[in-house]
């Protein structure tokens, strides 16, 4: 199975948990090692989260670095755009996963390390995205 396949199974999973709200959250998948980013609400919900990748057939581990924060219906909407965000970074071809993105008040902030080519890519993508209002790019360029 293809990484891109096993993506979609990952996501369909995590989807399907009712107890788990997958708005938030954006699952990346490299040689079968899946890696969870994005904001959950609760402790509970980012370990069921885990165990839902970890059912996936052909799944060989989880890089868990979902955020656990208490969301109230302002930072709901920061967590669903931090999403959204992430989601776009991920499917756009030559946006590296060290590209990483935190939302305060439909603000965006990327940070991570990343070529002048990469980093110029991702701000774009982001600043084309519905809902942001603005974008820092505190990307480090690498040669």
């Amino acid at each position: 199975m293809s990484d891109g396949q096993l993506q979609g199974e990952v996501n369909t999973a995590i989807f399907f948990d009712p107890s788990v709200d997958s708005v938030a959250i954006v699952a990346e998948v490299d040689g079968g090692a899946v890696t969870l980013r994005g904001t959950v609400g609760s402790v509970r919900e980012k370990e069921q989260a885990e165990q839902d990748v970890l059912r996936v057939d052909g799944v060989t581990g989880v890089h868990n670095e979902l955020v656990v924060t208490a969301l109230d219906a302002a930072t709901r909407d920061d967590a669903d755009l931090r999403g959204a965000v992430l989601q776009a970074l991920g499917l756009e071809d030559g946006v590296p996963e060290s590209i990483d993105a935190d939302v305060k008040d439909s603000w965006v902030t990327l940070s991570g390390t990343a070529t002048h080519e990469q980093c110029d890519k991702a701000e774009a993508v982001v600043t084309r995205m519905e809902s942001v209002k603005g974008v820092t790019n505190d990307v480090q360029v690498v040669a």
